[in-house]
């Protein structure tokens, strides 16, 4: 497996194909993904990277205000750590 330099600090170890690496951020992750890394093990806050999104809590937010201009109030919705009442 040949790495770009600027992914650092990863290495591949021997002939096992495993990588070596400490991510610091979700970007290296997706980087790495482009070379055919299939799995990795990282920290809970690197992984939570991956999948907070500003635009989609925005959308969330958007779609919830829609919603209650064609259900009215009272309608309820929840996702992971949040609950939305309208």
């Amino acid at each position: 497996m040949s790495l770009p330099q600027k992914t650092s600090p990863c290495r591949v170890v021997s002939d096992s194909g495993l990588l070596e690496t400490g991510f610091k951020n979700s970007r290296q992750i997706l980087e790495l993904t482009g070379y055919g890394v299939k799995a990795v093990t990282a920290a809970p806050d690197v992984m939570d990277g991956l999948v907070r999104n500003a635009a989609i809590d925005t959308a969330i937010a958007q779609f919830a205000e829609d919603f209650q201009g064609l259900a009215g109030e009272g309608i309820f919705f929840t996702k992971p750590g949040t609950t939305i009442k309208i």
